[in-house]
């Protein structure tokens, strides 16, 4: 059996975003592809530091419930937003961010 990542990342109480993704996953947890983070290099977030969020550990009603604050905060049509995910785009801005490291990367990081 093939171990897969569990690392997830939660926002900040203080900053807005962790409500959004409260009514989205019901406790806040944000899934990530892996518990890195990086800097965009080109687009409107050129220089951001992100986590990797993975829209493939959503369900169906979660992406639907993110689609709807996602357009409705940033005015991106439904469409766009749902492509992105298809494409497994969930960038997630690094401040006031908190990682949680699951076990398979927790023991690659220490060998």
């Amino acid at each position: 059996m093939t171990e897969k990542c569990e690392c997830y990342a939660t926002i900040s109480e203080r900053d807005p975003r962790g409500e959004i993704w409260k009514y989205v996953t019901g406790d806040g947890r944000i899934p990530l592809k892996h518990p890195l983070s990086s800097i965009v290099k080109s687009g409107p977030f050129e220089g951001m530091e992100v986590y990797h969020g993975d829209p493939s550990k959503l369900t169906e009603e979660q992406k639907q419930r993110l689609i709807k604050k996602l357009s409705q905060k940033f005015g991106i049509p439904p469409k766009e937003i749902q492509k992105d995910l298809a494409k497994g785009l969930l960038p997630i801005k690094a401040e006031n961010v908190i990682v949680s490291i699951c076990s398979l990367h927790f023991r690659i990081m220490v060998m």
